[in-house]
């Protein structure tokens, strides 16, 4: 998900193989895969640029000027990417399941050290809402805005969060506002959470269930137009729950992108509540090799020319390259080895700071002090 302008995590090399819902392998089905390759080049544009994709895509398939499509019999062979689409044109079939197989030695180790389960509700407000900006309409027009905050319960040993929360049961953004029918709009998908210290204080996108580090967030660029580098957010202990438009649990309905949605369903939108579960982590790297890497995240100023010899990687929170040290950003993954850890301590002079290993996954983080 790098093209966006959000925390975006970079996977290892895998292999794909999908299955119907009859358990019938589908993977010689796939003609297209296109994967973003951040690897260690700059965005090409900062986040206020209308063109949010700012890496290069490598295209694989059956065209012109396209890689060959890597099948083999064991399944679809994904590089390591920054972000994956796969294509199976001109059909319709639901439910996929995807099984990926990858192959390395475990990084880390984490360690749930509390629990907490929280209630949200949808969002009502402002911001882009593809398809079901009708629905947006309705429920403004008869409802206040808000937003589901959470105060975080933090333990003191935790430094990273995952959060644990339902798919919406619409998707917003596949298919053409202009171009009905949307064949798209009732299947699930995620949305954006946030980190935060109040109301009027929101840090960047976090749209997928992955450790994020806990002791600082990047605020959010709109609330710092005029930055090269986007703002932190000490302690931001207050989630800003999932921007849902349709709560999951409500069952989708064609009113939703068209309009037209009677009082009753508008009631039980606004009443309904979802389960959140955050789940704080404790996590030690195990990698010997590696780097402590200082962290910057590229804001709406940000240029590839307007600053010279410490530009970060991407365009979020992404570690700074330093001189013959390029890196990418990769989340911890969560293991349970019996392997003692081997990292020195991380630079004592007040930055953030990302471990990154030979591979360039970013496996811990310090505030470096």
């Amino acid at each position: 998900m790098s093209s966006y302008d959000h925390m975006g995590s970079v996977v290892p090399a895998s292999t794909l193989r999908i299955f119907d819902s009859s358990g019938k392998e589908l993977t010689h089905l796939i003609q297209f895969m296109y994967l973003t390759d951040m690897g260690t080049r700059q965005p090409t544009v900062g986040t206020s640029n209308e063109d949010y994709i700012r890496y290069p895509l490598n295209t694989y398939g059956a065209a012109p000027g396209y890689l060959p499509l890597p099948i083999e019999q064991d399944g679809l062979h994904i590089p390591s990417n920054a972000g994956c689409r796969i294509q199976i044109p001109g059909q319709d079939i639901y439910p996929l399941t995807g099984v990926f197989t990858l192959d390395f030695a475990p990084a880390t180790h984490a360690r749930v050290v509390g629990v907490q389960d929280a209630k949200s509700q949808s969002y009502i407000g402002e911001g882009g809402v593809g398809i079901f900006a009708p629905l947006m309409a309705q429920m403004r027009s008869r409802y206040p805005d808000r937003h589901t905050r959470i105060p975080m319960e933090v333990p003191d040993s935790a430094d990273f969060l995952l959060l644990k929360f339902p798919p919406m049961p619409g998707d917003a953004y596949k298919d053409d506002p202009e171009k009905p029918p949307y064949l798209n709009a009732d299947r699930p998908t995620g949305g954006t959470y946030r980190l935060s210290t109040d109301p009027s204080t929101l840090g960047t996108d976090l749209i997928f269930s992955a450790a994020f580090p806990l002791p600082l967030a990047w605020r959010d660029a709109d609330q710092a137009r005029d930055s090269t580098f986007l703002p932190t957010i000490p302690n931001p202990y207050t989630l800003a729950a999932p921007e849902y438009v349709i709560p999951a649990g409500i069952t989708y309905n064609s009113c939703f992108a068209l309009g037209g949605c009677s009082d009753s369903l508008l009631q039980q939108i606004y009443e309904k509540q979802m389960d959140l579960e955050l789940i704080y982590l404790s996590v030690t790297t195990l990698a010997s090799e590696g780097q402590w890497v200082p962290l910057q995240f590229a804001g709406p100023a940000w240029s590839p020319s307007s600053v010279a010899g410490d530009a970060p990687a991407s365009a979020f929170a992404l570690a700074e390259i330093l001189p013959d040290q390029p890196w990418k950003v990769f989340l911890p993954m969560i293991v349970r080895p019996e392997i003692l850890p081997t990292v020195p301590p991380p630079p004592n002079d007040g930055r953030p700071y990302g471990w990154f290993d030979n591979w360039g996954r970013m496996q811990d983080f310090s505030l470096g002090r």
